[in-house]
């Protein structure tokens, strides 16, 4: 499941203590105890190198991309500024844009750019690494719906009817609009098939 940045960049408290669990399972009892979260970011400051160290241990573990995104915004939140950390968003944005699939490169690669997520899908499909259709998907996800009924508008076949569904979920009468607009485009390029047939002598048997 793709949840929006601004969901899964919200950190809690909660959220935070879960993933000292899982990076350091014999952690300081202080970090069980603490009902600060500006207390228990202190702490991991104050003991930088060691956090780091576990953090990052424990990212190059990782095969699965939605695990992968969590930890990176982790370690983004924790360590955003540490010049390892600038380093290693460089090189993965690098291999993810030559090697993940559409939904994987914009999972990960919207927490490395320095621009917003919805300049990275026009971006995206600017440079052909995704598809309108995709983009559209993207869209709703972070709940540009203008966004995305363009994108859906642009498509050169109507959608799968799943994307479409998720549109009116959000914007019912759009959701017509584009029905209509694909139902029109299909009679023009049906329309203009035959009119070629008969300017060129062609006979709709063949």
């Amino acid at each position: 499941m793709l949840e929006s940045y601004k969901e899964i960049t919200s950190i809690s408290l909660n959220k935070l203590k879960d993933y000292l669990d899982v990076i350091d399972v014999y952690h300081d009892s202080f970090i069980d105890t603490c009902r600060s979260q500006k207390k228990i970011e202190g702490y991991i400051k104050a003991h930088q190198k060691k956090y780091l160290g576990l953090a990052l241990k424990k990212l190059y573990e990782i095969d699965d991309m939605q695990c992968l995104e969590n930890h990176l915004v982790m370690i983004e939140y924790l360590f955003g500024e540490h010049p390892r950390i600038q380093s290693l968003n460089k090189n993965l944005c690098n291999y993810m844009l030559h090697n993940g699939s559409p939904l994987d490169v914009y999972r990960i690669v919207r927490h490395l750019m320095p621009f917003s997520y919805l300049a990275l899908i026009s971006l995206l499909v600017d440079k052909e690494v995704i598809t309108y259709a995709q983009a559209a998907y993207f869209s709703l996800v972070e709940e540009d719906i203008e966004g995305a009924y363009e994108y859906l508008k642009k498509c050169e076949v109507e959608p799968d009817e799943s994307l479409l569904n998720l549109y009116a979920s959000y914007d019912l009468i759009g959701y017509f609009q584009l029905v209509d607009h694909y139902s029109k485009k299909v009679s023009y390029q049906v329309s203009g098939g035959i009119r070629w047939e008969k300017k060129c002598g062609l006979s709709s048997h063949y």
